[in-house]
């Protein structure tokens, strides 16, 4: 049975959490109220933009996202989607947070 994704809020943070910058890599980390919070460095240079620019397209309206929960198939990972204008990014994460695959579309 394939799960619905919820459209998530996705915040960019401005300030970055210690967790955060021990690694290179994006991680899956809600806030408080369960929006995904990403530094918008790690976000922006997947879409090949500046981090003002993916902040002013937000502002637009212009950037979306959605997390697909987990599915039968693969039960212990988390997809999330983010559309930016025309172009979208997908990553999968494991149990953990860790990004595991990304995909540019």
């Amino acid at each position: 049975m394939q799960m619905a994704a919820i459209n998530a809020s996705l915040i960019l943070s401005l300030a970055v959490p210690a967790e955060l910058m021990e690694a290179d890599a994006m991680r899956l980390e809600f806030g408080q109220n369960d929006d995904w919070i990403v530094d918008p460095k790690d976000l922006s240079t997947r879409f090949g933009v500046s981090a003002s620019y993916l902040k002013h397209l937000k502002t637009l309206g212009e950037v979306h996202a959605s997390i697909e929960p987990a599915d039968e198939t693969l039960p212990k990972v988390t997809r999330v989607k983010v559309r930016m204008l025309n172009r979208v990014w997908r990553g999968t994460f494991d149990e953990v947070g860790d990004l595991i695959h990304e995909e540019l579309y």
